[in-house]
């Protein structure tokens, strides 16, 4: 992490030490700022997805059991009068009807499902086409290069902090440790 720190203060300073003008820094900071909260509704959005996809992941293992299959298969070897019995029975009737509207469910939540992915798949190629082009997401980049340079100073001297109280306790339990194989 520190190195990565390090290399991010590098490149933040690079950036700084361009000599453009400050609408520039201003813009660029403006697309980062946006995309930064882009990213963190994207993490959002894929996060739901994640969990959707397990829900539907344990759905569809629950229709592939092989209950009601198992259930027909017993009906098949009855007699005929004992298997009439068993179709009309309103167990049987109850158990058909919620195994097949398991999946009609699962049909309209595919197709539900491709039709957003379809649309979102074509906005997603609209918003790329419509991205900064590279003069203006140069407009931005001196500031945000200061403001990302003070940012990880900042992080830089907490990870400095952190690392300073971790020696700090571990030459304290070195210490504790020899003063007690001393007495």
């Amino acid at each position: 992490r520190c190195q990565a720190l390090m290399k991010l203060a590098e490149y933040a300073k690079r950036i700084e030490n361009i000599r453009e003008d400050e609408n520039q820094c201003e813009a660029a900071i403006d697309a980062l700022q946006t995309a930064i909260g882009a990213l963190k509704s994207l993490s959002a959005v894929m996060l739901q997805a994640a969990l959707f996809w397990e829900q539907m992941h344990a759905h569809c293992e629950e229709l592939a059991k092989d209950k009601m299959k198992k259930e027909i298969e017993k009906a098949l070897k009855m007699p005929e009068e004992r298997r009439l019995r068993f179709w009309t029975s309103n167990g049987f009737k109850g158990n058909a009807v919620r195994y097949y509207a398991g999946w009609v469910a699962l049909d309209d939540v595919c197709t539900v499902y491709m039709e957003r992915i379809k649309l979102t798949q074509q906005e997603l190629y609209t918003y790329i086409q419509e991205a900064l082009c590279r003069k203006e997401a140069r407009k931005k980049v001196k500031e945000l290069a200061r403001n990302f340079s003070a940012d990880l100073e900042e992080q830089q001297r907490a990870v400095d902090d952190k690392k300073f109280k971790h020696n700090q306790e571990i030459k304290a339990l070195q210490e504790n440790e020899e003063f007690l194989e001393f007495t």
